[in-house]
This record gives C-alpha cells, structure tokens and sequence, in this order.
C-alpha cells in the first residue's frame, strides 16, 4: 500500500483516503483530480488536519462530509484546487477575439442572418 506520513501526527495518508477525497470532488464539485496526487493530498490537508486538531486523514473526511454548513467542504476545495482565474484578464487575447468577433459579423450580416451562438467553457469560479 502506498502512503505519506504527517510529520505531526504520525499519521499516514493512504490510496484509500486518497480515493474519497477525489470522490468527494468529482460528486460536489464535477472535478476529476487525475493522476498520482499523493503528494498534493498529503501537503495540502496535513495543514488542515493540523488547524482542526485531527488525528488522521479519515477523521478530517468525516469531518467533512457530516458538516450540514458545508463550510468546509469549501474550505478544502480550496485547498486542493487551483484558485486562479485569468479570463478578461488577458488584454492581447479580448483584443484578438474582438477582432474576430468583427469578422463573423460582417458574414452574418452578408448572409441576414442576426444570431451569433458562442460557447464559453466553464471556470472554476463561474467568471464565464
């Protein structure tokens, strides 16, 4: 069985608690967390176990999901995912999709027709 230890508590991590964590994810938040993420889950939630006292990876799950607020559930989503967002961000990029955007007018307009459908693909934090 694979396992990290938690300096603090001596406890370890397994592929098992590693398993429901990323269930935990993929069910509340539509994420799949792919890959060998050990190493992230340890790092990531030993500080968490730390803050809240708890003994091992299992206690802070079950912590987790028997809290009605949900309060942190969030807290850990936000631990183990990526926070960063960079849409409108990018002036250069808003510059070559206006562009665009121009182009495709001009061809509706040529063709009379005045619907235009674009599909924005979603962000972590629903900027889209």
């Amino acid at each position: 069985m694979n396992i990290l230890r938690n300096e603090c508590h001596k406890e370890f991590i397994t592929d098992e608690e590693i398993r429901l964590f990323k269930d935990l994810v993929r069910k509340e938040f539509g994420i799949a967390i792919k890959g060998d993420k050990k190493l992230t889950f340890y790092t990531k939630l030993s500080h968490r176990l730390n803050i809240l006292g708890l003994t091992n990876y299992r206690k802070y799950y079950d912590f987790i999901v028997s809290d009605p607020s949900k309060e942190e559930l969030y807290v850990f989503a936000s631990h183990i995912t990526n926070n960063e967002t960079y849409f409108f961000r990018e002036k250069t990029q808003l510059d070559v999709f206006a562009e665009v955007l121009k182009d495709i007018k001009k061809e509706k307009q040529k063709k009379k027709q005045h619907t235009l459908n674009i599909l924005s693909l979603a962000c972590s934090s629903g900027e889209e």
